[in-house]
């Protein structure tokens, strides 16, 4: 696969300082709860432009993250489709090609990370009709 990339990562997390599962070591709680964002400033994948595109992941890692067993949610941006978030949720507990029929949106994405680290919601986040993923994971 041939790519190159131009952007800007946010990485969050529930460890102390930097989060350890960056260089393989045990997470500061016994497990990682944390946000990753990649927003492409200019770059292709496979020819495929990617200019402007953002890619976020919420995971739950329970231990180290070199020992697998982890749960990823990532999500797409919505310009990616037609007003669609495109997400796939990686789970070793999750049979394989399942499909949700709940509708996800951005709203969706930062109700899960707010369910994820407790926090209370934001304007639209709010709403009862939008979906979290923290269920799931």
């Amino acid at each position: 696969m041939a790519y190159h990339l131009e952007g800007r990562l946010l990485e969050v997390c529930d460890c102390r300082v930097l989060c350890p599962c960056w260089i393989g070591e045990d997470p500061d709680n016994g497990t990682c709860d944390s946000v990753l964002a990649y927003h492409f400033d200019k770059g292709t994948i496979d020819g495929v432009d990617v200019t402007g595109r953002t890619i976020a992941l919420v995971a739950h890692i329970p231990g180290n993250v070199l020992n697998g067993n982890f749960r990823v949610a990532v999500y797409l941006d919505e310009g990616t489709s037609d007003n669609h978030v495109a997400t796939l949720v990686i789970d070793p507990r999750i049979r394989a090609a399942s499909r949700f029929t709940a509708p996800y949106d951005h709203y969706s994405l930062v109700r899960t990370i707010e369910d994820v680290f407790g926090l209370g919601y934001l304007q639209h986040a709010s709403d009862p009709q939008k979906t979290s993923l923290a269920d799931v994971l």
